[in-house]
């Protein structure tokens, strides 16, 4: 792997020569262009870089395509061919925990709660149906239609909650309950970080990228429950 701090190695000079080393000379002339258009940035420059070491896994170890795509053995997750064995052991499983779930569902159904908007008649039209279920917490569970905001969704939730009482719903995998903000939900979602505190932190992470500082890393470190040891 290459120094990241070592300029030299990240010249386009340098990554063209390492490039010519692992890749075919017949496509020296397309590699040698796809580094110019790159080296511009220095995110380019990694890009061009973490190709290259890849290609030079591959090529030290001497590795036949086919065999290289089934079994990769820096794959984490084990190769191709074990997760396929894992998949077609496992969907079968899936699909009935599915239909467990499903009738589950069908069973703890209460109602639907329509959403209306006004038309341009002036009439009130159906704009969504939310389907509400009962749960075994005594809490009332919310499945939010597809693609709607956070803002949306909250609110639906908090009408809900006027009407039914204690419920909840799943935003992106995060619970939304009715007696939520907007601020204490966003927190729970960003693991205790405040809006400006997220702000601020994405501007890090874009910082680090090009110094290769740790302001996002220690933004979590300090303003994020999981370090500080709390639970919202």
């Amino acid at each position: 792997m290459t120094d990241m701090n070592n300029k030299d190695n990240y010249s386009a000079e340098a990554l063209k020569e390492r490039g010519h080393a692992v890749i075919e000379e017949s496509k020296w002339e397309n590699f040698d262009k796809m580094v110019d258009n790159n080296c511009k940035s220095y995110i380019g420059l990694r890009y061009v870089d973490n190709v290259l070491i890849h290609c030079e896994i591959m090529h030290n170890e001497a590795m036949p395509l086919a065999e290289e795509i089934p079994d990769f053995k820096y794959d984490p997750n084990g190769s191709l061919s074990e997760r396929m064995k894992y998949l077609e052991f496992m969907l079968p499983i899936w699909e009935r925990e599915r239909k467990i779930h499903e009738d589950l569902k069908s069973h703890m159904f209460i109602r639907d709660y329509k959403i209306l908007t006004i038309a341009p008649n002036g009439k009130e039209k159906v704009r969504d149906v939310v389907p509400i279920y009962s749960t075994r917490s005594g809490m009332f569970l919310i499945e939010y239609p597809y693609k709607y905001r956070l803002e949306d969704c909250l609110k639906i939730t908090r009408h809900i909650g006027k009407v039914f009482g204690m419920c909840y719903g799943i935003f992106n995998n995060v619970p939304m309950f009715s007696f939520d903000t907007y601020d204490t939900f966003f927190r729970r979602q960003h693991n205790g970080l405040t809006q400006e505190d997220y702000v601020e932190f994405r501007e890090a992470v874009r910082d680090d990228l090009c110094t290769d500082g740790e302001k996002a890393e220690r933004i979590l470190r300090e303003r994020t429950w999981k370090h500080l040891e709390k639970r919202y």
